[in-house]
């Protein structure tokens, strides 16, 4: 199944997207040039003249409180060194995937409470890239998450990041 934006990725991002389209159990949540226009005010549907800064999409593990998903930085994600995503990019990939888990698994309604990623290796821009995130437990409105940006083959973490998001319809705002 091709779409305006899968067209932009690469063989190898395609190839993970059918697999995790394929595989029993995941839900696809989010994808991007599929609900854009509902999601049009979120950081990671920018769009420039050259197209979408980030391309991923994003399942969510039935019975478990785990996501697998993909990302494609476009060129428009470059850091100062020219070829690899800038730092927030990434951080925002993290944000997002905490975000999507946090909602759909833990509660409706939820805002960070705090990120901290550790930043391994570079990312180049372009290339497939595998997130994961996981609850891994949940205390009162409180809901602490870990995420990864992993090569395909899984042999490179680039980076992982712990979270703490709040159930916002739980707590004096």
């Amino acid at each position: 199944m091709s779409t305006a934006s899968q067209d932009d990725w690469l063989p190898e991002t395609q190839e993970l997207f059918l697999k995790l389209e394929a595989e029993k159990g995941w839900t696809q949540m989010k994808r991007t040039d599929a609900d854009h226009q509902t999601l049009d005010h979120t950081f990671t549907r920018i769009r420039t003249a050259k197209g979408q800064a980030f391309h991923f999409a994003i399942f969510l593990y039935e019975g478990e409180r785990k996501l697998r998903g993909l990302c494609q930085f476009s060129d428009e994600t470059n850091g100062l060194l020219r070829g690899w995503v800038h730092a927030g990019a990434i951080a925002t990939m993290h944000d997002s995937t905490t975000a999507v888990l946090a909602t759909n698994m833990g509660t409706k309604l939820a805002f960070t409470a705090y990120i901290h990623i550790n930043f391994m290796r570079p990312i180049p821009v372009r290339s497939p890239i595998l997130m994961e995130a996981k609850i891994e437990k949940m205390e009162g409105k409180k809901m602490f998450l870990t995420s990864s940006l992993k090569s395909l083959d899984e042999t490179t973490v680039y980076s992982d990041c712990r979270a703490l998001w709040i159930d916002a319809a739980s707590s004096k705002l």
